[in-house]
């Protein structure tokens, strides 16, 4: 008989947010029946209880979309449903106990996410601690929730799946190493086999620090290489890629010369123009973020 819920926790990487987010999962007033720490990097991993008999801990491979992957090959099957949670994201402690009951009562959802009171793009940072004290004040204001549901894609920071809908839905790992927009791409198969949908009744914070997660320069490749991509493979609409990267267009160039912002937005510019040139060069494959978008020194530390 399969278990009823297994919460997954991903690294970014170069921080210990992984341990606090495992230890804060006992604050949910449905316990998961089993917790998946995950990281390409042995040293996020650090601090764990590895005597926990309900906690695996896995080194996994290196970008985004493997990672995602790998997590999926270790938990499907296994258990009905699939919460997956970024480690710097600091769900409600309703989260779980909230998706459970939706995906329970709503056996036409396959997939749902709740809402980011704060998250990485905004253009001001917040710490872990704010973030929590964020989440404990909302909580207080909430009380009971029906929990509208809207038809909007899944958010890959905080993510609830039916089990038995994965099937062999993998995220396409052809994406750039910052995996812009990877979540459209899986919605657009995982949506076949039921409705994908978003409601405020599960919310957290996604803290924001002043590195960014990604090397900028990647993060502005993707922006406009993985759009069209996706376009072409028919997992997006022309019309929808063209309009994301003429709002991520405006929106970094918006922030370089008039907003004071955490996030370099100078080095995302970079990124856009390099994937221009080389869309205009017919080579815009997305796994050129990795091979001809210069790295930059960005920490991983955020």
């Amino acid at each position: 008989m399969q278990a009823k819920a297994a919460i997954i926790v991903l690294a970014s990487g170069g921080r210990d947010f992984v341990a606090k987010t495992v230890q804060k999962l006992g604050d949910q007033t449905l316990q998961a029946d089993h917790v998946f720490a995950l990281s390409s990097r042995p040293e996020d991993l650090a601090g764990l209880d590895t005597t926990n008999p309900r906690l695996s801990i896995a080194v996994v491979r290196e970008g985004r979309a493997a990672q995602l992957n790998d997590a999926i090959a270790l938990a499907s099957g296994r258990f009905r449903y699939l919460v997956f949670f970024d480690d710097d994201f600091i769900p409600s402690r309703f989260y779980l106990e909230r998706a459970v009951a939706i995906l329970q009562s709503s056996p036409n959802i396959v997939g749902l996410s709740g809402r980011l009171l704060a998250d990485e793009d905004l253009s001001w940072s917040i710490s872990r601690e704010e973030g929590v004290c964020l989440v404990n004040y909302n909580e207080g204001l909430a009380g009971p929730v029906p929990g509208t549901l809207k038809d909007q894609p899944l958010l890959v920071s905080n993510m609830a799946i039916r089990g038995a809908a994965l099937g062999t839905i993998r995220f396409d790992e052809n994406l750039p190493v910052a995996g812009y927009l990877e979540a459209a791409d899986f919605c657009a198969r995982l949506a076949r086999c039921g409705k994908i949908a978003r409601t405020d009744s599960l919310f957290g914070v996604k803290a924001c620090l002043l590195s960014p997660r990604e090397n900028g320069r990647q993060i502005g490749y993707a922006q406009i290489a993985n759009p069209l991509y996706l376009a072409r493979e028919g997992h997006l609409t022309y019309r929808y890629a063209l309009s994301s990267i003429a709002g991520n267009l405006v929106s970094n160039l918006l922030h370089h010369f008039w907003f004071a912002s955490a996030l370099d937005y100078r080095l995302r510019l970079r990124g856009n123009f390099a994937a221009i040139g080389h869309l205009l060069r017919r080579s815009h494959e997305p796994f050129a973020a990795r091979a001809r978008a210069p790295s930059e020194s960005a920490s991983r530390s955020n």
